[in-house]
């Protein structure tokens, strides 16, 4: 009868496990950079992809009205009383907020809540969802980054739920010049319409044709990008720290709007009455007179830019700041430079 030796199955050594695990930690550690890199890559394309296609609706606007809508309905923090209707009438029917976006959701796929508002109504923009049911918090995907996490933004601090908040606020944003805003209130001092008459595109009452684009439609800048930060709440009152900046529908300081004054994603400070959300990323300060907003984006190095022929390019943060800021006039003669 023989004998078999019994060996008992031989396992991991304790030496052996921890190479494995250093391995796996490794590859996983050079696999996560990438992963993070392929998503920031596909949130930069989706933002680029909205940005065209609100290009495209402002060229279509611009087919059917022989001109851009206003950038806002208002001077610099100066209701007046004549607003300008879709069909291109004045008429004296009270005070609006409103600005481009409004104007342009009819080829932004939104013709049903376009069709909702009740542009010759004697309401403030912003008071259209409570005074008289409008859907203002309605999230329009086109105007909003995937790259910004506070996105959808449709609650403010003004009340207490989205039916009487200050409506849906966005990433897009259009290029009011080279310069800041104007002066807050300067229509009520001394009659001066500050934030009309800028040097871009969009600016109060604007009403700008493609022709008046003489610096040429592929180096004139259209639109571009904002951070967009989300409101806080006190747990006793309704008031908390907020942030106006992408507000649609009470754009009275220009909340719509950017200047190519300074590089995207610049440490100077934006400057309008409410910006109390702490963020690094979009710097911001109160008290100032002067209102101005800067093109920003959580995209790595730079931000998306919407030309006025449409095109919509990435452009670094550290693009010269005299090329940026003369690529935000659309009658400025300077000499094209390529963003």
């Amino acid at each position: 009868m023989s004998l078999r030796s019994h060996r008992r199955p031989r396992g991991f050594t304790l030496l052996e496990l921890l190479v494995v695990i250093a391995v796996i930690g490794l590859l996983i550690s050079l696999l996560v950079p990438a992963v993070q890199q392929a998503r920031a890559v596909a949130r930069t394309t989706s933002c680029k992809n909205n940005m065209r296609q609100v290009g495209l609706a402002m060229h279509n606007y611009a087919d059917a009205h022989q001109a851009l809508p206003p950038g806002m309905f208002n001077y610099m923090s100066a209701d007046i009383d004549d607003v300008l209707q879709p069909d291109g009438t004045r008429g004296a029917m009270g005070p609006s907020r409103s600005c481009w976006m409004q104007r342009v959701l009819p080829y932004l796929e939104q013709r049903a809540l376009y069709d909702q508002f009740p542009f010759d109504a004697n309401v403030q923009a912003q008071r259209w969802g409570v005074q008289l049911g409008v859907p203002i918090w309605t999230v329009v995907p086109h105007l909003m980054c995937p790259s910004d996490p506070a996105n959808p933004k449709i609650t403010t601090d003004k009340g207490s739920g989205p039916e009487d908040s200050e409506g849906f606020h966005g990433n897009i944003a259009m290029c009011a010049g080279s310069t800041d805003f104007g002066i807050a209130n300067r229509w009520q001092i001394d009659g001066t319409a500050d934030g009309a008459d800028l040097d871009g595109m969009f600016y109060g009452l604007s009403s700008t044709r493609f022709a008046d684009v003489s610096d040429g439609a592929s180096n004139t800048v259209m639109g571009s990008e904002l951070i967009i930060n989300p409101d806080g709440r006190d747990t006793d009152t309704t008031d908390g720290p907020r942030d106006v900046r992408g507000r649609y529908y009470n754009c009275y300081r220009g909340e719509a709007l950017f200047s190519t004054q300074h590089s995207p994603n610049t440490s100077i400070p934006d400057q309008t009455d409410a910006c109390e959300v702490p963020n690094p990323a979009s710097p911001c300060t109160t008290g100032s007179d002067v209102i101005v907003q800067y093109a920003r984006s959580y995209h790595p190095g730079g931000v998306n830019v919407l030309m006025a022929d449409g095109a919509v390019r990435f452009v670094s943060e550290n693009i010269a700041t005299e090329v940026f800021r003369s690529a935000g006039t659309r009658a400025g003669g300077e000499t094209p430079e390529e963003l």
